[in-house]
């Protein structure tokens, strides 16, 4: 599979691009709520990802090493490439359960449909998508991200034109519906989103690695990738401050764009759904991937995914904001350690190079 700078980037953006995220439900939890120093902790989150997803990248391909283990743990203890590797598959399972309680919560926003009956057919659709491994991962990434980029700017642009330029810093973190314990300041928001983010990603992003031989195509890539997240979180942040209310909603920007236009409304929520769709898919092409490698059944791919796709249409029935809040925060606490890590062995690998 060939991948350009824009392939990179697409996929880079497209992993962070689910259900929390272009809905505005992780954004106001992690960014939002602390106005004005939450948008500061936004740019410096952005830089920070830029920067940790060049030395992923880098690392991956020059180690060729595609499994998140082996990558974040340069020494070859088993017990800590165990627990990483436990610990890898169990957030993003967690992920892709809150991608599917995302699409209960959706459609049950938009249609008043059951989430039971849509979580068990999003759940369907991953089974068969995730069968096509990395390239439908790909592909699915290259449709869906440059949509969800031009249609959350088309909506911050009409909320800040109708609803007003709104006052960032008048918002502060007890304006958050249910104001989260585990993320306290704006700082160890902006840190934990950042550690999360790329401890979630390693194994997505990996195998993208490998295929990535070029150090400038992979700076241009995670740049071009980054550039578009921030756009995206921008536009997603004034819309959210423009209309507060927006904020009780299980998926805020969702309201807003119905807020705005009936027809806005209907078209987002199905970005909304291709982008949840996208993440869940990655997560569960890594994880398969990840399995599959290391027990080296081929043949027990099908069955291992089935019996995944079921365990991720029950564990989403507990509720979409509530599994964001708690899932997001700890995969970041332990990803702090995740990213050290991943630094020491980059390094390693450059001095032995020099």
């Amino acid at each position: 599979m060939h991948m350009n700078s824009v392939r990179v980037a697409l996929t880079f953006a497209g992993c962070f691009l689910g259900a929390g995220y272009v809905s505005g439900q992780e954004l106001w939890q992690f960014f939002c709520s602390f106005g004005s120093f939450g948008f500061l902790g936004m740019v410096v989150a952005m830089l920070l990802i830029f920067l940790f997803g060049v030395l992923l990248l880098r690392l991956a391909s020059i180690s060729k090493m595609a499994q998140c283990d082996k990558l974040i743990i340069r020494a070859d203890n088993k017990f800590l490439r165990a627990f990483i590797g436990v610990s890898e598959i169990f957030f993003l399972v967690g992920i892709a359960v809150i991608m599917t309680a995302g699409v209960g919560a959706l459609f049950r926003q938009t249609l008043g449909l059951s989430e039971y009956l849509t979580g068990g057919l999003f759940s369907i659709l991953l089974f068969f998508l995730s069968l096509g491994g990395h390239e439908r991962m790909v592909s699915v990434f290259s449709m869906t991200v440059p949509l969800l980029v031009l249609f959350t700017l088309v909506v911050g642009i009409a909320s800040v034109s109708t609803f007003g330029f709104p006052d960032i810093s008048s918002i502060n973190a007890s304006s958050a519906s249910g104001e989260n314990p585990l993320l306290s300041s704006w700082w160890i928001s902006a840190i934990t989103f950042v550690c999360y983010n790329l401890f979630s990603s390693v194994q997505i992003l990996a195998p993208v690695g490998v295929l990535v031989e070029s150090k400038k195509r992979v700076v241009v890539g995670v740049f071009l990738g980054t550039l578009l997240l921030f756009v995206i979180a921008s536009c997603i942040f004034l819309s959210m401050a423009s209309l507060p209310a927006s904020s009780d909603a299980p998926l805020p920007m969702l309201f807003v764009a119905g807020e705005l236009s009936g027809v806005l409304g209907v078209i987002y929520s199905l970005l909304l759904f291709f982008g949840m769709l996208g993440t869940g898919l990655s997560c569960l092409v890594a994880v398969v991937h990840f399995v599959t490698t290391k027990v080296r059944v081929e043949k027990a791919k099908i069955p291992f995914t089935l019996v995944l796709c079921i365990f991720v249409y029950f564990g989403s029935l507990f509720g979409f904001g509530d599994l964001i809040g708690v899932v997001y925060p700890l995969c970041g606490y332990l990803g702090v350690l995740a990213i050290a890590a991943l630094c020491e062995h980059y390094f390693h690998i450059r001095k032995k190079q020099k």
